[in-house]
């Protein structure tokens, strides 16, 4: 139960700040309580902490940043008692929700008020006590009750008054909003094309007042084109319209995931949590178009689990795990069939199991129709049934003891500006799979999970080095082995060891990995958006790197894409798109230095950057190529924490490496070892000293280092024990 008001001067903390806050009124200067202190109400909204705030916002671990508090609404507050603007008092038990945060982030550490002593609390004082408040008078004279106050006439003075000042201008109309149009564009509906951005202009019914909050909402809902009803009900989206304005332009965007839905879009004045209802004139709706107008089926194919989000110890965020693709699988597995679309949002798919050497051409093994949610669909089947219908119908099939099984993918739909025609996607060519007449605990399928080992040598040990958490192996003879263990005692940790020739294993780093969102190559722009989300300033000392940069988000908060911007002309400024909801995993590294026996060396040192990340998968490659080469290098490393690698295009996700150059004999031996291990791709300078390096990429801004990648994807097996 509540004990005390909230007054300004009041002590808060956050969940995610670093230190208390202190509380202030801005809304009114008429409502005191506790002698001369504004009372605290639900109006006390906005930026409603002094400087600075809650210290560092770290909602985003990553990146840590001042805070700047943005309160959208009070909640718990106490409902008997308002002020005369109708905001409710707020009290110990009282928490708010942050723009920034999340609800209830911030809740009460102190009131603010201060106890002042009455006469009962004179009467209980010890003697002691009593010379300190009084050291003029007698020691004992209130102790031994000179004054009988039980019994004497006493007038006490009349309790201080609240003082209430009557606000000047008191609004006859509701605050609300009155109407919502597209800039530029008549009509109710607007057709915009996924990735790009529309403005709509919201006009409140009057201009915001002094101390009225000035928080609005807007939140949309998805149906598939056609129906009648919005089947999805996506997230509210907060906006602030600022004391003495009536109206405000709102951006609104969707990602390729929404393409070929219709969204409206509904603006309030409310609580986010009970949004009130919405006039007709305060609903616009989108029909979001497929990036390029493509309707088309991205990309299908088959893993043995199902796509799950796992929230992973010590992180904030969830981390989604996708199972590897598969090629061949048992007969008494679950597969799974993972279809990428675009535009297809809300479309009924149909998919068909065929085996195309023994049995009829016509004749399918299994039957699915699923609905496209968010242009990606998970499609379940059974393979120990598909196996028997298949073995059922041609002996021969169990005789052999696997067959070779086809999908095809169908899905109607109209292309853009088409009337009644209907058009079938299918798919079918990358989507052969091989089923085993096996069970999964006898069968290692070395496409998937590398062939068995043989117990000899170091295997034992091997065992041993990797108990308790992920560990890549890098082999002598460019094999490359990403072992998983059971149970991951440090999940938030890879670790990297080198097998030399001799069988003897080397401890090669432990590393923190972090995953992030995939970028998209970087493209040259000229200036820089408008209205960041966020920004991060690079280390002055790292002199290959940017200024500063600009992280932008899509309407529901995801990162959409990174502007860096330069030092000086002598790099271009570049803009990072993301890759839709692709994620990729990067390892934060220190300079290497580390000699085994029989003269191997792996040594790197980073120099003028801070391009300390690589690749999960690509850091196990770098090793492998410094062990071949056993020479020291230097470079500027791979990427940036943020996967952008700036300047560079094709360092993002740390997918590719510089290294200073060396002797020419030095460089073609790094460059062998690169290809040793998978990496194909190459740029050196245009200088003639360069001619015999074998690379036929080549420009000018390669002189002074050599690039090795970009290299995506790693020829890696997958262990799990």
């Amino acid at each position: 139960m509540a004990k005390a008001f909230l007054v300004k001067g009041a002590r808060c903390v956050c969940k995610f700040g670093s230190l208390p806050g202190r509380f202030t009124v801005l809304d009114h200067a008429h409502f005191y309580i506790n002698g001369r202190k504004l009372a605290g109400s639900t109006l006390s909204i906005g930026n409603t902490f002094d400087q600075p705030g809650f210290g560092v916002c770290k909602v985003n671990p990553l990146f840590p940043r001042p805070c700047i508090p943005a309160v959208m609404q009070w909640n718990k507050p106490y409902l008997a008692l308002k002020t005369s603007l109708g905001g409710n008092l707020l009290t110990d038990e009282s928490t708010a929700t942050c723009l920034m945060g999340a609800p209830d982030c911030i809740s009460v550490l102190m009131t603010g008020q201060i106890p002042l002593p009455g006469i009962a609390d004179f009467t209980k004082a010890t003697a002691a006590q009593q010379e300190d408040l009084d050291p003029m008078g007698e020691s004992a004279g209130l102790t031994e009750h000179q004054i009988p106050f039980e019994v004497a006439d006493v007038v006490l003075p009349a309790p201080e008054p609240v003082s209430i000042e009557i606000p000047t201008e008191v609004p006859t109309i509701t605050l609300k909003v009155d109407s919502v149009r597209f800039v530029g564009h008549e009509g109710n509906t607007f057709d915009l094309h996924a990735g790009k951005t529309v403005d709509i202009e919201v006009r409140l019914s009057r201009a915001v007042l002094p101390g009225e909050a000035g928080t609005f909402f807007y939140k949309y809902f998805l149906k598939n084109p056609g129906a009648s009803t919005y089947e999805r009900e996506e997230r509210i989206v907060p906006f602030i319209i600022p004391t003495g304005s009536a109206k405000k332009i709102v951006r609104i965007g969707f990602p390729e995931r929404f393409s070929g839905t219709q969204i409206a879009v509904s603006f309030f004045k409310g609580s986010p949590f009970r949004p009130t209802s919405a006039a007709q004139n305060t609903v616009r709706y989108l029909n979001i178009i497929p990036a390029g107008e493509r309707y088309e089926i991205i990309k299908a194919y088959w893993t043995a689990e199902e796509k799950i989000p796992e929230e992973r110890s010590g992180s904030d965020f969830l981390r989604y795990t996708y199972a590897p693709p598969r090629k061949e699988i048992c007969k008494n597995e679950d597969a799974f069939l993972h279809i990428h679309t675009r535009g297809l949002y809300g479309k009924e798919v149909l998919v068909e199991l065929y085996e195309r050497d023994l049995l009829p051409k016509n004749y399918k093994l299994a039957v699915e129709t699923v609905v496209i949610q968010d242009n990606v669909v998970s499609v379940p089947f059974l393979m120990q049934e598909v196996y028997a219908n298949a073995a059922a119908h041609r002996a021969m099939i169990a005789e052999r003891g696997a067959f070779d099984l086809y999908c095809v993918i169908k899905v109607p739909y109209q292309g853009v500006g088409d009337v009644g025609n209907t058009y079938t996607m299918t798919s079918e060519d990358d989507l052969k799979l091989k089923i085993e007449n096996a069970d999964i605990e006898d069968q290692i399928l070395s496409s998937i999970f590398g062939t068995k080992k043989a117990v000899i040598g170091t295997v034992e040990e091997e065992k041993e080095e990797d108990a308790g958490m992920i560990t890549y192996h890098t082999y002598h003879d460019g094999r490359i082995i990403k072992r998983i263990p059971k149970k991951n005692k440090k999940p938030d940790y890879y670790k990297y060891v080198y097998h030399d020739k001799n069988g003897i294993v080397h401890n090669i780093a432990e590393v923190k990995w972090y995953e992030i969102p995939e970028l998209m190559r970087g493209e040259r722009i000229n200036t820089i958006p408008a209205n960041p989300n966020d920004t991060y300033d690079y280390p002055s000392d790292a002199s290959i790197n940017g200024k500063k940069a600009y992280y932008y988000n899509d309407s529901e908060g995801n990162l959409e894409y990174i502007v860096v911007e330069p030092k000086n002309s002598s790099s271009a400024m570049r803009k990072y798109s993301v890759n839709g909801t692709n994620k990729a995993i990067i390892v934060e590294t220190t300079s290497l230095n580390y000699s085994g026996g029989d003269g191997l060396v792996i040594a790197y040192t980073f120099i003028q950057t801070a391009r300390f990340f690589f690749g999960a998968d690509q850091y196990a490659v770098f090793i492998g190529a410094l062990a071949e080469t056993s020479i020291a290098y230097k470079g500027t490393g791979n990427t940036s924490k943020d996967g952008t690698g700036f300047p560079s295009q094709t360092h993002v996700n740390g997918y590719g490496w510089d290294f200073s150059y060396q002797t020419a004999e030095n460089d073609k031996k790094l460059i062998a070892a690169m290809k040793k291990f998978g990496c194909t791709t190459f740029c050196v300078g245009d200088n003639p000293q360069f001619d015999s390096y074998g690379v036929n990429n080549r420009n000018g801004q390669h002189d002074d280092h050599l690039h090795c990648g970009p290299m995506k994807t790693v020829n890696l097996n997958v262990e799990q024990e």
